[in-house]
This record gives C-alpha cells, sequence and structure tokens, in this order.
C-alpha cells in the first residue's frame, strides 16, 4: 500500500496521509464508514458545513470531547 501512495501526486498523498491520521482511532469498519457517511451528508444540500456540523464530526472522529480513560493501573508510554 505505501508504494502506492508514493506514486500518487504530493497534493493528493497528503489527502491520503490525513485521512489515516483522522481515522486512525476509529476501531471497527462500521465506525469508518459511519463518519464518512456523515462527511458525505455534511455538504448536503447547500455545500456549506455549519459549525455544530463540524462540532459533531470532531466528536465523531474523537478530537472533540472527554478523553477516554485507561484502565486503572494501566501506564502511558
Amino acid at each position: 500500500m505505501r508504494l502506492l501512495i508514493s506514486l500518487l501526486p504530493r497534493r493528493v498523498r497528503g489527502y491520503v496521509e490525513a485521512g489515516e491520521v483522522l481515522f486512525a482511532d476509529l476501531d471497527t469498519q462500521a465506525e469508518r464508514d459511519a463518519v464518512l457517511r456523515y462527511i458525505a451528508s455534511m455538504r448536503w444540500p447547500d455545500g456549506k458545513a455549519s459549525v455544530g456540523e463540524w462540532a459533531h464530526l470532531g466528536k465523531q472522529l474523537r478530537i472533540l470531547g472527554k478523553p477516554h480513560k485507561t484502565k486503572k493501573g494501566a501506564r502511558l508510554s
């Protein structure tokens, strides 16, 4: 996969790499599909996304909101 990504133009490669970072915290394919569907619906019907829609997307991507709690005794490295 890395080989194919390296063959893409620099601009497109940047989009792919940004997508990998954004979707890294999503555990299941169902979560990833739900986020992609929401992104597609954000731009419909007027082609603009409101502040509330961006906030909701941030929560779905786990960028905004409360941090995940670690198990008792678990160490962060």
